[in-house]
């Protein structure tokens, strides 16, 4: 508990004044590494780490470079053309069947959900009141996990996926929810006003909701390649993945509500 509790503060310390001094150059960066760390535990799990590694973080890098430098349509394109690459290179390996899907779709998965979801966090942040928009999501998460934990504890009885999260509960799921949308009416009280009742309900049941999917997501994906963590980038936390699966499921949903909803519901 010591090294977890130490190792949280020394991350929280680099990463709270980067994030709030830094600009959207800061977050770029921050995502950058944690996505090619992210890329690198795929790499691991896909059980060919040697052959992996570089496809994955050119196929990576390509779809992050279009965000970056491109916008949103070069982006998607360079998501597709990546996933393309990933398919040709998994067919010339010319292994069993098997094999080869097993490597085709772990390869394909790592790109579209580490790279995927994790660029609409630089999205995020450049929306006006982007830090801001971060800072929900980050909230939203945190409450979400913390108000699913207590409720299970006290009033879980039915099983969530027991087979892959066992203590997770359909009552920790509805606290977490709770807890969320609590979250956001105290967040619309003092440093962000622009929330109407119907955006905190809104954004905070879906954004837990897909917080809850991003963490079973990763859960499911170790469970069936039989590891304990997806990495040791953290000591006692375990690796990137394992830190932000929740996060980068709940990022797309953060930035498609302020691009779609933000002012319009409500």
């Amino acid at each position: 508990m010591r090294t977890r509790i130490l190792s949280a503060f020394v991350a929280l310390s680099l990463l709270v004044p980067a994030l709030l001094f830094g600009g959207v150059l800061a977050v770029e960066i921050i995502v950058a590494i944690v996505l090619g760390i992210g890329l690198l535990e795929f790499a691991t799990i896909s059980g060919d780490r040697a052959k992996s590694t570089w496809r994955l973080l050119l196929a990576g890098g390509a779809v992050y470079c279009g965000v970056l430098f491109g916008g949103d349509g070069i982006a998607h394109a360079s998501l597709l053309l990546s996933s393309l690459f990933l398919l040709v290179s998994g067919v010339m390996r010319r292994d069993d069947v098997e094999t080869s899907f097993k490597f085709l779709a772990l390869q394909v998965m790592g790109v579209v959900w580490v790279v995927g979801l994790g660029l609409h966090l630089v999205l995020v942040r450049r929306l006006d009141s982007g830090l801001e928009w971060l800072g929900i999501l980050l909230i939203i998460v945190i409450a979400a996990d913390s108000g699913a934990y207590f409720a299970g504890r006290a009033f879980g009885r039915r099983k969530l996926y027991e087979k892959v999260s066992p203590k997770k509960t359909w009552e920790g799921v509805f606290g977490g929810m709770a807890a969320a949308v609590v979250a956001l009416f105290i967040v619309r009280g003092t440093f962000f006003t622009e929330l109407s009742g119907v955006d905190c309900v809104v954004l905070g049941i879906f954004t837990s909701m897909t917080a809850v999917v991003g963490d079973l997501a990763e859960s499911l994906l170790k469970r069936a390649v039989d590891v304990k963590d997806s990495g040791a980038i953290m000591p006692g936390h375990g690796g990137a993945l394992d830190r932000t699966d929740s996060i980068l499921f709940g990022a797309p949903v953060i930035y498609l509500y302020v691009t779609h909803c933000f002012g319009v519901l409500g």
